[in-house]
């Protein structure tokens, strides 16, 4: 059997090669084949006939790009990579599936956003893209168009079957030596494999299985979980509604509370100068109640005075008008005598 190792070491692609040969363990040295600092998002793997093997590569530059390397064989360490070939540019969210077809063709399907879309590449460089696009939930099965152009074939993706995954996520530990490590293991199964090869695969497929189990309940815990989001947007988006109507409802009653608080003050303080007004009036009210009391005292007085001088002015009047009344009996008498 023979084991192909892809590790991803801080955004740098470096290939680890491992194979039996009967009862012999060779191992390889290692291969950069991709070396710069950009951050490796995916990759997929993939062996034909002869042992060549053949790599996919997401990369997030400017933007995600999708790369493709060929590795010759003709016995490890011999052969080398070929100049890797930019595929694509645009929004891959998954790990590209790789068929290798008889003609030497490669088939990629790629997911870009919520679709499916399949690539060729023959011979290390690349060939076309499909024009079509599929749900990626529903892509099991997909036609396209052979290099000629003129027939339509399908494209199996039982291949991703045979593929063990599993992956170490990134570390915050600045001082981690590799923050972002991936491994992947392709085989194939030869027919002079061993016993415990055969038991080796059977286990790596049980293990794919619930794998793939685990990521459809996966799926759609995740799709209960967007619909949960959506509804939870939904509450929010309605309470912020609600929440700023009732806040301009507050502001206008802060407003028209400020207006009557002022009018209160106001309106005190017109009542704090009354009442300032009101102790004056009342002050000068007692004022003139010790003045009207003085002046009935003196009132009091005349007319006690007056009723005096009215018994002496009766008392003279009537003395003269006895007076008065004998001179007239005096006059009358004089005159009858002068009358004689």
């Amino acid at each position: 059997m023979n084991l192909f190792y892809l590790t991803i070491v801080k955004g740098a692609a470096v290939i680890k090669h491992k194979y039996y040969l009967l009862l012999n363990k060779v191992w390889s040295p290692s291969y950069t084949i991709t070396n710069n600092n950009y951050n490796t998002l995916c990759y997929s793997v993939t062996r034909d006939k002869k042992n060549n093997f053949y790599v996919a590569l997401i990369q997030e530059r400017e933007e995600q790009v999708l790369f493709c390397l060929k590795r010759e064989a003709g016995g490890w360490p011999e052969g080398g990579w070929h100049r890797e070939q930019e595929i694509g540019r645009g929004n891959f969210l998954s790990v590209p599936v790789i068929e290798h077809a008889e003609d030497r063709r490669l088939t990629l399907l790629v997911k870009e956003g919520e679709e499916a879309r399949i690539y060729t590449w023959t011979d290390g460089y690349y060939n076309s893209i499909s024009t079509e696009t599929w749900p990626w939930e529903t892509a099991t099965l997909f036609r396209h168009r052979s290099l000629s152009g003129s027939e339509s074939e399908y494209v199996s993706l039982e291949f991703v079957k045979k593929s063990l995954f599993w992956q170490k996520k990134q570390t915050d530990t600045p001082a981690a030596e590799a923050e972002n490590v991936v491994h992947v293991i392709t085989e194939a199964s030869e027919q002079d494999s061993s016993r415990s090869d055969e038991a080796f695969l059977k286990k790596a497929f049980h293990i794919m299985q619930v794998k793939n189990e685990l990521e459809e309940n996966l799926k759609r815990k995740e799709k209960a979980f967007a619909r949960i989001s959506r509804q939870y947007e939904e509450q929010i988006g309605v309470l912020r509604m609600q929440l700023a109507a009732q806040t301009a409802r507050n502001k206008d009653i802060e407003s028209k509370l400020s207006k009557q608080e002022a009018s209160a003050l106001n309106y005190a303080a017109e009542l704090k100068k009354k009442g300032s007004e009101l102790a004056e009036l009342k002050k000068e009210m007692e004022k003139i109640k010790g003045v009207v009391k003085e002046r009935e005292k003196e009132i009091q007085a005349l007319k006690t005075a007056l009723a005096g001088k009215e018994s002496d002015i009766l008392f003279l009047t009537k003395q003269l008008d006895e007076k008065t009344g004998s001179k007239g009996v005096w006059h009358k008498i004089s005159k009858l005598f002068q009358d004689k």
